[in-house]
């Protein structure tokens, strides 16, 4: 090596502006021999030397044993790639680990993590055969004979199934309801099959097993035909499973249950509170809005304050303001004898009201009630028919039937107020002779 040459003496500037000291040649023409800060002697290329990009290999080395070391474990020497090393673990195993992780802590025996799962899979009655789709999975033979691919965690738990023996079992429960399975569905409890009728749908497991079952398609064409059959069109869902929505024949949409539309029982709300508003209207009144339930709503009436009206009352103009005080004594008013029959029993029916036809069904009788006007004396206030009726009561109220047996046929109202058959014409001749 020539000391004196210009190259030298420039590499020996720059290796003493890196702190080291070129000592002589290297292993071949593109390396030189330096003494580093350190004191190890190193083959460094004079281009590494000059930029300053090196590090001495004696320390560096000294350095991963030490952290080898306080991981517990021994470096053996270099690894497959530049970024790992080999080490003996602490179990006594070799295995090739990347430096940051040694350095971490960040690492683990690839030979113990094999061999633990090797037991849990035992502990199951499985093998572990290899690797799966990541590093949470493993392939395993498992007691049924069959191979699946399972995560460890599952096989460690003992939370997994066969699915060759799950979709085995799957296919012969749709047999049995004579359907086909075809596939997976949304999520792990529904499958797509084939129903008898022929249509595909998505179905869960557990109403296929117990065979809790229909056809939507199937079930929607009936729909469409029963809205038909009551002249409505089927426009899609309700707010359940029970309701969907129509276009009922007077062109309004509605929302009705589909037992009620198979048989007609429904009525267009838009057209009912039109019909509402109309009785209002011709009571002097204005309807606001709902009242306390269906046969209730609120009205202004003609004297300008609000109240809760029965809507037949409101029909039949049987009602008072409540504020006003107007209430129905003032009003006209009728006494009435009544002859009820419900099957063999038969009894007289003594009362007032405005409305006769409309008490009635406040009495809460059978269906099959017969019931039949036999005398009626109108009043001018309401007062005057209730002083008739109690003298009537007075006259006779060790005629009158027992109230207890009376409860089983009037359930709403009027028991107190029943006579036998027998005193028709005692009470007959009362309204005559009041006349």
């Amino acid at each position: 090596m020539d000391w004196d040459s210009p190259t030298t003496k420039k590499h020996i500037a720059e290796a003493k502006a890196q702190g080291c000291e070129l000592l002589g040649t290297g292993r071949d023409g593109y390396f030189r021999t330096y003494r580093l800060p350190c004191g190890h002697e190193q083959e460094i290329q004079p281009g590494a030397m000059r930029v300053g990009r090196f590090q001495c290999q004696t320390c560096f080395t000294s350095r991963l044993k030490e952290e080898a070391k306080s991981q517990g474990c021994t470096l053996l020497g270099a690894g497959d790639k530049k970024g790992n090393r080999t080490y003996l673990l602490d179990c006594g195993h070799e295995q090739v680990i990347l430096l940051q992780k040694m350095r971490t802590g960040a690492f683990r025996c690839k030979t113990c993590v094999v061999n633990n799962l090797k037991k849990e899979a035992e502990l199951r009655g499985c093998e572990l055969l290899g690797a799966g789709k990541d590093c949470h999975y493993r392939t395993y033979r498992l007691p049924c004979g069959h191979e699946q691919v399972i995560t460890t965690r599952s096989m460690r738990l003992g939370n997994f199934r066969c699915q060759i023996c799950l979709d085995t079992k799957l296919n012969e429960e749709a047999n049995a309801q004579g359907c086909v399975l075809l596939g997976a569905g949304k999520n792990a409890n529904y499958r797509i099959y084939s129903l008898p009728c022929g249509h595909e749908q998505e179905i869960t497991l557990a109403n296929m097993r117990g065979g809790r079952l229909r056809c939507q398609i199937c079930l929607d064409n009936n729909l469409i035909e029963e809205a038909r059959a009551q002249g409505c069109e089927l426009l899609g869902s309700g707010k359940d499973a029970t309701y969907r929505t129509y276009r009922l024949p007077c062109g309004h949409v509605l929302e009705v249950g589909t037992g009620a539309m198979r048989i007609g029982q429904f009525r267009c709300q838009v057209c009912f509170d039109n019909k509402l508003n109309e009785e209002a209207k011709a009571q002097g009144c204005e309807l606001l809005g709902s009242g306390k339930d269906a046969n209730y709503r609120t009205y202004r009436l003609n004297c300008g304050h609000q109240q809760e009206v029965g809507t037949r009352e409101m029909r039949t103009g049987s009602f008072r303001c409540q504020t006003c005080e107007e209430f129905f004594y003032t009003l006209p008013s009728n006494a009435y004898l009544l002859h009820i029959k419900v099957g063999a029993d038969e009894w007289l029916k003594l009362g007032y009201a405005k409305d006769v036809d409309f008490r009635t069904t406040r009495y809460g009788l059978p269906s099959e009630a017969e019931v039949s006007v036999l005398a009626t004396m109108p009043f001018d206030t309401g007062k005057e028919a209730q002083v008739f009726e109690q003298s009537l009561h007075k006259n006779h109220k060790r005629k009158r039937l027992p109230v207890k047996e009376m409860l089983n046929f009037h359930t709403g109202s009027g028991a107190t107020e029943c006579y036998p058959v027998t005193m028709v014409e005692t009470l007959l001749a009362e309204f005559k002779n009041a006349k």
